[in-house]
């Protein structure tokens, strides 16, 4: 048990360097994307350097890995991405985004943690349906872009739709080839799913603290016109 921990802990020590890494070194430095490789290059490096995004990505290969799914269930999560991305660049606002993405990482600790057999079925549409909201967040990037095209747009669902299933798809090998799990009851897939539960707690309790925070700034503003600049501003 006490290797395990600490391979468990080296493993979170790789992910927080490798993710500082990708984002001191994005592909394109922070510059405009302005055709296909631009828009492929970006969308390789952001399943690496959004923390929310990675681990729930880990999480769905660990999910697809216990349902005997793992090359095949991922592409559930990316099809629910694609649709959220074309959502806000068709202008369409998603409630709730980052608190829904945060209680995506909660579920998918507390599905692995405490696994069961379930309908493939259900995890597939639960998959497209948060996907929509990291779809969504990713897509941020894209709006941003001025010079935003279908090129552009193209290349990008590209480069995250590949990154996220390789990154899922290795989850779920690396558990199948290393650990040799007999069982879903196995610490190790209890460990993972704890991990990736209290990353979603975590995130769900700093979202919380933001949100008393511009409470209590809202409830110290003077007049209406202040409020109405602080909420549409």
């Amino acid at each position: 048990m006490k290797k395990l921990i600490i391979n468990f802990c080296a493993f979170l020590i790789f992910c927080s360097n490798f993710t500082s890494l990708a984002l001191a070194h994005h592909p394109l430095a922070g510059k405009q994307m302005v055709n296909f490789n631009d828009g492929f290059l970006s969308g390789i490096a952001h399943p690496l350097i959004g923390f929310d995004h990675l681990f729930f990505i880990l999480g769905v290969g660990i999910i697809c890995f216990l349902a005997k799914r793992i090359y095949i269930g991922p592409l559930f999560f990316v099809l629910g991405m694609s649709g959220g991305l074309f959502l806000i660049i068709m202008g369409y606002q998603l409630p709730e985004v980052e608190l829904v993405i945060s209680l995506s990482l909660l579920l998918s600790g507390v599905v692995i943690f405490a696994w069961k057999k379930t309908n493939f079925n259900f995890i597939a549409t639960a998959f497209c349906i948060i996907g929509l909201f990291h779809g969504w967040a990713f897509g941020e990037t894209i709006i941003d872009q001025e010079s935003s095209n279908i090129t552009i747009v193209s290349g990008y669902i590209l480069g995250l739709s590949l990154m996220i299933w390789l990154i899922s798809s290795f989850s779920g090998l690396t558990f199948k080839n290393i650990s040799k799990l007999s069982d879903e009851n196995d610490s190790k897939v209890k460990i993972s799913g704890g991990i990736i539960a209290g990353i979603g707690i975590f995130l769900i309790l700093e979202d919380l603290e933001n949100r008393v925070m511009s409470i209590l700034v809202w409830t110290k503003l003077p007049s209406k016109d202040n409020i109405k600049d602080y909420l549409f501003n």
